[in-house]
């Protein structure tokens, strides 16, 4: 689970993979999928920034997982844009064929298609595709780094929000939690580029939401991705080897860390570090 240092090139791959799903991977074995009759599970995205013709604009990104497929919506584009990984493909939208759903999902109906663009390319770690003239670059979203208040995590993308609101804690051990009287500092390190940091880490924010008013302080160190994150300061400093990784602090001193698959039930192992110090007390 949690992200290991690896070499450039495989650290590149994954970025690439991560940017268009998978799919991009695969598409030497020549898929041709079809379109499929309707796509229903568009879900907001904040991992990548637009780029046209140089500057960077506003955007919204929106990834159906399921079908591989991103919907772009921008006042800087003459239309909404669909990038369709399987058949890597780049088309113009009607944006009367797309319905926003209660649930936040975008819907998007099976001849939503107004023009092609032709297939988009693959530059570095960049998407690239023209249309009417502008050309456009899909970018990986520079990353957060160094501390980061709540607030900010929280906020940087749509992701952290839905699966934070996702994640039920163990309201025993949430309970156990907020008794404890001996103060306790949670250093969580972190990638906003890593897709294990994206499904997880959201598990500790929502224990910190439950934990308000506790003695316990959670506090976020963002990291940056491939080998730069082997030579930062701080992660070198401590000993940080993968994302995400919680250091727990009592008293200043190290009394345990959170990793693996300590992160699909965070308080549940940060109760058992806390635990396991105060019974090692002579």
């Amino acid at each position: 689970m949690t992200h290991r240092f690896s070499s450039h090139r495989r650290h590149r791959r994954q970025r690439i993979a991560a940017l268009f799903g998978a799919a991009l991977v695969l598409l030497s074995g020549a898929l041709c999928a079809q379109a499929p009759a309707a796509i229903t599970d568009l879900l907001s995205t904040g991992e990548y920034v637009l780029n046209i013709d140089g500057k960077d604009v506003k955007a919204d990104f929106f990834h159906s997982e399921r079908t591989a497929t991103f919907l772009i919506e921008s006042a800087a584009l003459p239309a909404p844009v669909v990038l369709v990984v399987r058949t890597q493909a780049a088309e113009t939208a009607n944006p009367a064929k797309i319905t926003r759903m209660a649930s936040g999902e975008l819907m998007l109906q099976p001849d939503y298609r107004t023009q092609g663009l032709g297939e988009f390319k693959i530059d570095g770690e960049d998407v690239l595709f023209d249309v009417q003239g502008k050309h456009v670059r899909v970018k990986p979203r520079p990353p957060l780094l160094g501390p980061q208040p709540f607030a900010t995590v929280r906020g940087f993308k749509p992701e952290y929000e839905r699966n934070m609101k996702a994640y039920k804690p163990d309201e025993a051990t949430i309970a156990a939690l907020k008794l404890l009287q001996a103060p306790v500092r949670v250093r969580v390190f972190f990638g906003s580029w890593c897709p294990h940091c994206t499904e997880f880490m959201p598990n500790i924010m929502r224990v910190e939401d439950e934990l308000k008013g506790s003695k316990i302080v959670i506090e976020y160190y963002g990291l940056p991705p491939g080998s730069a994150m082997r030579d930062e300061p701080e992660a070198k400093r401590v000993g940080v080897t993968g994302v995400p990784t919680a250091i727990v602090y009592m008293a200043g001193r190290e009394i345990g860390r959170i990793a693996g698959e300590g992160w699909r039930a965070p308080e549940v192992a940060l109760k058992d570090v806390i635990s396991s110090a105060a019974s090692s007390v002579p």
